[in-house]
């Protein structure tokens, strides 16, 4: 068939395939393998035959008013094939999931990792708030504030009471937008149990958003009876072991070699190391479990961690639970052991990783306070602490347990290189 044939064809197979539409019917072949061998038979919609010479004049009109969509063959059906919806087949969805599995486990620890840095910086912001009110509290009272307050001769009860209130709650009316502050110096001459605000809130009960870091899983309210306190996440720096000694009375916090003391009127110039050189606050964890009341006569400080976990007395869960209280074991800490340190023991069959204190500061007029209280944090490998001139530092877990000894004390007069 020539190439004139073929198009000939073509063009009488689009006409019929409208054929309802435009009035044309049907057509046949003649002498298929002859030259020029399709005539078209075309019968109007009126049932006359249009001749050869009408047929094709009408071609034009008719193939212009409805443009041909599709060919036909001699049944009238048309050429064009559906498109067929394409799809994944197995294989490449398997591959695309294994893809998607790839950069999900390439972007998550970017993206853990850029919402710790986050936290962090947070956390860190905190202890600049913490320190820079601790220097406006020296301003104005011409002094630091004291670890706890102890009249030298109560052991029990509320008696006292009043002047056991943290050096955190004390620095609260100078931290910067904290509107609760003011009330809360109005009633520090109360005991911190039942100290209320205004509208009957305790304030021992309140979530003090600057004393927690953003990494605490912990942050929860802890209800004991009619008592209602909450954690914090910075402690005081109280030296290195021996805290308190209440053979000496009201005195005996003078034994403390840290930034803070029981009774403490420390003033800058006490701090002969120099206050770059000495820690304020460090981070600790809330709800920590702790040993405590072994009351043993004074001891050296341990130097591992399996000999603090060998030390007696009775395992509590509280630990770093009240910020309003001033004990070290509340609002404080020790560097007895290096940040982050593991002290691993039994509490009812189950390992725990603890705190121990000799005895709580104000409970015994003999036995001495003696703390290896950590300081810990979530935060990976790190511990943020704050120093007396208030510059804030990331501080290594690794950091050797003699140099961080050395940044507890004011004036141990230790040669110590420190960033």
């Amino acid at each position: 068939m020539s190439c004139f044939d073929f198009m000939h064809k073509k063009v009488i197979q689009m006409v019929c395939a409208r054929r309802n539409r435009s009035g044309f019917k049907y057509f046949r072949e003649t002498a298929p393998n002859q030259h020029r061998s399709v005539e078209p038979i075309a019968v109007s919609l009126d049932g006359d035959i249009l001749s050869d010479a009408i047929w094709w004049s009408k071609l034009p009109a008719r193939l212009a008013e409805e443009p041909a969509v599709g060919l036909a063959d001699e049944s009238g059906r048309s050429d064009r094939r559906p498109s067929t919806p394409s799809a994944f087949t197995l294989v490449e969805l398997l591959v695309v999931i294994a893809i998607i599995g790839t950069l999900i486990g390439l972007l998550l620890p970017a993206v853990q990792g850029a919402r710790e840095s986050a936290r962090r910086m947070s956390c860190q912001n905190n202890l600049r708030q913490l320190t820079l009110a601790l220097h406006i509290y020296e301003s104005t009272n011409r002094r630091f504030p004291p670890s706890f307050g102890w009249d030298g001769v109560s052991t029990a009860g509320a008696a006292g009471a009043a002047l056991n209130w943290s050096a955190q709650a004390r620095l609260l009316p100078f931290v910067e937008d904290l509107v609760v502050g003011a009330e809360i110096q109005h009633q520090l001459q109360k005991d911190y149990h039942t100290a209320i605000l205004t509208d009957g809130t305790l304030i021992s009960s309140l979530r003090i958003q600057v004393l927690l870091c953003p990494s605490e899983i912990n942050a929860v309210l802890r209800i004991d009876g009619t008592e209602k306190h909450f954690p914090l996440n910075y402690g005081v720096n109280m030296g290195a072991w021996y805290v308190l000694d209440p053979k000496s009375g009201a005195s005996g916090g003078s034994v403390g070699d840290g930034a803070f003391q029981v009774n403490g009127k420390l003033t800058s110039g006490k701090f002969s190391d120099g206050m770059t050189k000495t820690l304020a606050f460090s981070e600790v964890r809330a709800w920590t479990y702790y040993v405590r009341e072994s009351g043993m006569a004074f001891t050296a400080a341990p130097t591992d961690t399996t000999s603090v976990a060998a030390l007696g007395g009775t395992a509590k869960n509280t630990g770093h639970t009240e910020w309003s209280d001033g004990r070290t074991h509340q609002t404080g800490f020790t560097s007895a052991l290096p940040p982050n340190s593991r002290v691993v023991k039994s509490i009812d069959g189950v390992d725990r990783d603890i705190d121990w204190t000799n005895m709580r500061e104000g409970k015994s007029l003999t036995a001495p306070t003696l703390a290896a209280v950590t300081s810990r944090s979530y935060h990976p490998g790190s511990v943020n602490a704050s120093r007396m001139d208030g510059s804030v530092h990331n501080v290594s877990e690794s950091i050797q347990s003699d140099i961080w000894k050395a940044l507890s004390t004011r004036a141990g007069g230790e040669t110590i290189e420190v960033d």
